[in-house]
């Protein structure tokens, strides 16, 4: 039962939860894949999140959005400007958004 507890309990410490981040405001946007429902943002220089999605990556974020009811496509107009800008960004992450740690919030500097 001993070795049950111990097993356990490192099974448990190697798990991260993942909690929202902030991403400083020094990144520049190198890349947007955008599909019919979500956009990936490749960026650089890269980030260490502990989000802990499928694709370990640390210069791609992605942001679901939905074209009918418009919920996050304000989020993707900020995304395009800057990037057609080649303004720097900042991002606020959360939990993973299909592969890739979910944006919530988009900085952009002037």
């Amino acid at each position: 039962m001993k070795l049950l507890q111990i097993i356990v309990f490192l099974l448990c410490s190697q798990v991260a939860i993942a909690a929202n981040q902030g991403v400083p405001t020094d990144r520049k946007i190198t890349e947007l894949i955008v599909y019919e429902n979500l956009v990936v943002v490749k960026f650089s220089p890269s980030f260490e999140n502990i989000q802990n999605c499928i694709h370990s990556t640390k210069e791609h974020f992605q942001l679901n959005f939905n074209s009918e009811t418009g919920e996050n496509t304000g989020l993707l107009s900020t995304l395009l400007a800057a990037a057609a800008a080649s303004k720097q960004v900042g991002f606020a992450i959360g939990g993973c958004a299909g592969q890739y740690p979910s944006i919530y919030r988009v900085n952009v500097k002037y």
